[in-house]
């Protein structure tokens, strides 16, 4: 126990140990350590196991020239005779917890004798002699037995102000003091006052800190405050991350404060504990996405300096320079195909009829025009290139501009005229784009439709001019479809989950999760519109040498026999999944296997993606004959950029969703509901006995146990046993096989 006052600034007696300066100068001025006593089975003794700290504990037996020593907590420690820094008379101590009621009574009647030091320093002062601490036991205490000489031992042992050992001692090793002078007294005792001011100061800044964060009042932090809880939270923003804690991190002051903190508050030193904490302090809510909170991202709110800039182009507007080239297609039906809760409308279709018969109809993607309003060096496109893409979490959407501009200016507003980027083509009856393409900046008036809508509307027995649109939209995309799987595009169909979480800011948030099947006509005709406009443009500017962000990809990996036999369904469709090579970005065109095209570049998200705003200044700019903005290296350089941004808001995406998976999954096993059913998909380990599994009400991968072999495709039941989103720890176990 005493080397735990120790480390904690308090010596055994309740008094505050001095500094290292006041230790050194004792040491200059000649205070050494006393003799080294002899001691028998049965004493006890103060000694140090360790380099600092003493302990007080009773020989047990001696080891040759060593003794096995007893502490208070029944530790035994093998000391040597250098390590016993005191030995008191034979006591009736012989177990931990007699020596316990010994240390008490030793420590309590220290403390009650400190205050007469000062005052036999007084009358001793002006005299050399030398005084033993058996007479200073007997003028403390009037007597001189074991348990008063160990309270004296503990008065006098450390830098005491008053009273120094002298050099020379009686025989037997008796410890010998002389009184120090007044000069060196008085200095030793403003170094005692100034380390026990620090310590209280200390003190009361941890007190200060501890009632903040059980108030939840960060207004009580002044700055010194805030830098201790500033380690708190960055040991917390360290729960789920790969990324260890910087070395060294621990031992600083603050990371002292902050685990003292942590004690008082009665959570683990962890980096959950450390979590608990800022949600106590209110800095965090109970379910706050950490894998966001130490991204790139955050905070995910707008600058001033953005927002003010906005506000300029709201009120003022921005000067059209392509005012007088833009080609006017209001005339045209302009179908804006989304879901019903999208606000980001950047995309819209539309089929216009030659007038000679037979002639094949031309199809206009229209595209929203952010950059009609923005300069490359505006702070608003500087915050878009930044953030590299629009994200979409369960709890919140961030997007890539502020919303109120998005909603306002940039997108291809419903019934409105607004400015885009329009591409015009033709598909001959092989699904191939002709070599006459249109790429301008337009005007378009959109009507907004959503996938549902579309579906609807092309199983419906409604003829009328939109039907006629959709279903030779919908013939069209058939044969764009056949063709890119002629050139070896494949095609993987796996339904889309999407998670919705309402009052995730409280203590039972509610997680939906509605699964989106992506194969129906609307999603097909807004696919294949969308690659066919990407062809164009990636022809368009390998044509005319315009360096943009083209995305390529190498062929696929062969299926495995084993593969070849997995029936149709989520299995086979993950088999192939994973034999698909990562996309990749480039200023220079390759071939992008996947999709079957041999140039492709991605522009018709331009107020959701980077790469895609990148192009439409590169593009405009061409169209109006001017030099583009980017050179080649400029965009390499923000490729490179984009590319690690858009890599880490995947992790993002990925981990968030994983998260509120789990803790559906928690919610449904709380309600007793903890079964689930799904489909093995894959193995974890070489004896199978380790599987994956397609939850089928959640489209979703999780990990499962079994206790016999599974082939892929199989139908089975699971118990979920254990999930706990912030741990990311999920234990599901296969009950039964399903047929």
């Amino acid at each position: 126990m005493e080397a735990m006052f120790v480390q904690s600034g308090l010596e055994p007696g309740g008094r505050r140990g001095f500094d290292r300066t006041s230790a050194r100068m004792c040491k200059s001025q000649g205070v050494r350590f006393w003799k080294k006593p002899q001691c028998n089975r049965g004493d006890t003794v103060s000694f140090s196991p360790m380099k600092n700290g003493n302990m007080l504990g009773f020989v047990e037996d001696s080891k040759g020239s060593a003794f096995a020593v007893v502490d208070a907590r029944g530790a035994k420690f093998l000391v040597t005779q250098k390590q016993i820094s005191f030995s008191g008379p034979d006591t009736d101590v012989s177990n931990p917890g007699d020596l316990q009621t010994f240390r008490s009574r030793v420590l309590k009647l220290a403390s009650t004798a400190s205050s007469k030091l000062p005052s036999l320093w007084k009358e001793r002062k002006d005299k050399d002699a030398a005084i033993s601490i058996d007479e200073l036991a007997v003028y403390l205490f009037q007597s001189s037995g074991s348990l008063e000489l160990h309270a004296v031992f503990e008065l006098v042992r450390d830098n005491n102000p008053y009273l120094k050992k002298k050099s020379r001692q009686k025989k037997g090793g008796e410890l010998v003091f002389t009184f120090r002078p007044e000069s060196q007294v008085r200095e030793l005792e403003i170094l005692a006052q100034n380390s026990l001011e620090r310590s209280e100061t200390r003190e009361m800044r941890l007190a200060r800190i501890e009632s903040a964060i059980r108030g939840g009042d960060e207004s009580m932090l002044s700055d010194e405050h805030r830098e201790v809880v500033a380690f708190i939270e960055t040991l917390s923003l360290s729960v789920g991350s790969r990324m260890p804690l910087r070395k060294g991190l621990d031992k600083s002051r603050n990371a002292q404060d902050a685990f003292e903190v942590m004690s008082r508050l009665k959570v683990e030193k962890t980096p959950l504990g450390a979590f608990e904490v800022m949600v106590m302090l209110g800095r965090f809510k109970k379910h706050e996405n950490l894998h966001l909170r130490r991204s790139f991202l955050h905070p995910v709110d707008f600058s001033t300096e953005v927002m003010e800039e906005l506000k300029k182009k709201q009120s003022n507007g921005f000067v059209d320079v392509d005012k007088k080239r833009r080609r006017d297609l209001t005339h045209l039906a302009c179908y804006g195909i989304d879901t019903s809760d999208a606000v980001e409308v950047d995309d819209a279709i539309s089929i216009e009829h030659g007038f000679e018969p037979g002639e094949p109809p031309t199809i206009w993607v229209h595209i929203a025009d952010p950059t009609r309003w923005l300069d490359t060096t505006d702070q608003l496109t500087r915050e878009a290139l930044r953030r590299s893409c629009s994200v979409y979490l369960p709890t919140e959407d961030i997007p890539m501009f502020p919303m109120p501009i998005v909603e306002s200016m940039f997108s291809l507003l419903a019934k409105e005229t607004t400015e885009a980027l329009s591409i015009g083509f033709r598909v001959d009856e092989d699904g191939r784009i002709d070599e006459d393409y249109e790429i301008c900046t337009s005007l378009v008036s959109t009507q907004k439709i959503t996938y549902d809508d579309v579906d609807a509307l092309l199983e419906s027995a409604d003829e009328d001019q939109v039907w006629r649109d959709f279903h030779e939209l919908e013939m069209i995309c058939l044969k764009r479809r056949a063709w890119r799987t002629r050139q070896g595009a494949s095609k993987v169909d796996l339904e889309n989950p999407k998670l919705r979480v309402e009052g995730f800011d409280g203590e039972s948030p509610k997680v939906s999760i509605e699964i989106t099947r992506m194969d129906t006509p609307a999603w097909n005709i807004v696919e294949e519109m969308m690659l066919a406009a990407g062809e164009v443009a990636g022809r368009f500017c390998t044509k005319n040498q315009i360096p943009v962000a083209f995305r390529s990809q190498l062929p696929p990996k062969e299926l495995s026999e084993e593969e070849n036999s997995i029936p149709a369904g989520w299995a086979k469709s993950v088999a192939l999944l994973r034999l698909m090579r990562p996309s990749e970005m480039d200023v220079r065109p390759a071939r992008h296997a996947g999709i079957g095209l041999d140039v492709y570049s991605q522009v018709t998200s331009p107020i959701r993606r980077a790469t895609d705003l990148l192009a439409h200044f590169q593009i405009k700019a061409f169209l109006r004959g001017n030099t583009v903005p980017f050179s080649t290296a400029n965009v390499e350089n923000y490729l490179m950029d984009i590319g690690q941004g858009m890599k880490q808001i995947r992790g993002i995406e990925n981990r968030t969703k994983r998260y509120w998976t789990l803790e559906r999954l928690r919610q449904d096993e709380k309600e007793g509901n903890n079964f689930q059913k799904g489909v093995v998909v894959g193995y974890r380990s070489q004896d199978k006995l380790v599987i994956i599994v397609m939850l089928e009400s959640y489209a979703t991968q999780i990990n499962a146990r079994t206790l016999f072999a599974l082939p892929l495709g199989t139908r089975v039941l699971l118990e979920i046993l254990t999930a706990e989103p912030r741990s990311n720890n999920l234990k599901a176990f296969v009950r039964k096989r399903l047929q």
